[in-house]
């Protein structure tokens, strides 16, 4: 941290280059936040903004993101403390990497009254720049010169944007592809609740497929589902890409996936029961509602106690993970454990389900739903009772 906890950020028109949806300054400020954030849990760092003199009025402006709440801007310059530390409008930071550009790279600190002068911006600028390592990128951050560093800069920040919970088919297929879209949604203020909504189309429109019950309806409606899974993943990217992420997104998207989720296996029943069998319908039925209560019955799970294994808990999603603590489950072999979840994830499920029926093995859809289904409601079960029998109080 710099001295006095203040930085100085040098500003040109850099400052408003759009890279992954949002302008260089902002990223740089937000991510000065996120870096404070991790350091302590009540300081506030004073940020002054240096514009170059020659920069329009018009054209300056300071960050108001939501998410800034431990930066304090300005732009009154003579106000910095000595000791501050320079930084440049033009270092593009990805997710987390503000640690690494303050441990490696050589500080630059204010030493001396300032003056709003070009003189004195052209020497902090160039200070900044020559204290750079000879490569201008990094794993962590880069040094932006040209907008045609761009396409370098979104890339690995929405390589970056993974989630360890990913299974197999969504690191290796979905989201090398949901990536692209992504970058794309970024250019533009699309939010990841707004995308959440409209990628729910898909559901509905694979339904109307499914519900006819004949072998193409069948496969265009897994097919669609299939690209469900893709884009699905854009409205997490978008939001780690922008500092967005919030409970009420998370929730939604949670949400959303259900009714999908319903949607699919009540289209596919009634689809299978109009070529000509009840039975389908019925277990259709069952399977929406077992996933329904297995929602609910995650959601109002809580346990303190997680996995003692880093690798489950790395690819479980919080909720999963007490659960799995609170059934017991985390006694079995780690390996053996890690890959039934990687083979039993949405993503893994969804392509399966595309497979069987292009191979018109359809019906075992809803058998293979149901049972996983109806075994995580028997596992949420055990732990709810699990937590009345040892006392620890209902969410």
């Amino acid at each position: 941290m710099s001295a006095d906890g203040a930085f100085l950020i040098v500003a040109d028109e850099a400052a408003g280059w759009r890279v992954g949806g949002l302008p260089l300054l902002d990223r740089l400020v937000l991510a000065l936040n996120e870096f404070v954030e991790t350091r302590s849990s009540d300081e506030i760092v004073q940020v002054v903004i240096f514009w170059r003199p020659d920069v329009p009025s018009g054209s300056r402006w300071l960050p108001r993101h939501p998410r800034i709440t431990r930066v304090r801007l300005t732009e009154a310059v003579k106000t910095i403390p000595a000791g501050a530390r320079v930084l440049h409008t033009r270092v593009f930071v990805r997710r987390n990497g503000l640690a690494e550009l303050l441990e490696n790279v050589p500080g630059v600190s204010i030493d001396e009254p300032l003056e709003e002068t070009s003189d004195w911006w052209n020497k902090l600028s160039t200070r900044f720049v020559n204290s750079l390592p000879h490569r201008a990128s990094q794993p962590s951050w880069q040094f932006v010169q040209t907008p045609a560093d761009f396409c370098a800069c979104e890339a690995a920040l929405l390589r970056n944007s993974a989630k360890s919970q990913d299974g197999i088919v969504s690191r290796c297929f979905n989201r090398p592809m949901s990536r692209r879209l992504s970058r794309f949604l970024l250019r533009y203020d699309v939010t990841p609740t707004a995308w959440t909504t409209y990628a729910f189309v898909l559901p509905v429109l694979a339904f109307v497929f499914l519900s006819r019950g004949d072998y193409s309806g069948i496969v265009v409606g897994a097919l669609i589902f299939q690209i469900y899974s893709v884009v699905d993943g854009c409205d997490g990217e978008i939001a780690r890409a922008t500092y967005q992420e919030s409970e009420r997104g998370g929730r939604i998207d949670d949400f959303l996936d259900m009714v999908g989720s319903i949607l699919y296996v009540t289209g596919l029943g009634f689809g299978l029961f109009r070529s000509g069998s009840s039975f389908y319908l019925l277990e259709a039925l069952l399977c929406a509602a077992v996933i329904a209560l297995n929602e609910w019955s995650l959601r109002r799970v809580q346990f303190s106690a997680e996995p003692e294994s880093e690798t489950l808990r790395a690819a479980l999603y919080p909720r999963h993970r007490r659960l799995m603590a609170g059934g017991g489950v985390g006694k079995v072999n780690e390996k053996f454990m890690w890959w039934i979840l990687q083979f039993t994830k949405r993503d893994a499920a969804i392509l399966a389900f595309l497979i069987l029926a292009l191979l018109d093995l359809s019906p075992w859809i809803l058998h293979l739903w149901l049972t996983v289904s109806a075994a995580t409601l028997a596992l949420s079960v055990r732990s709810g009772s699990g937590k009345r029998a040892t006392g620890h109080p209902g969410s």
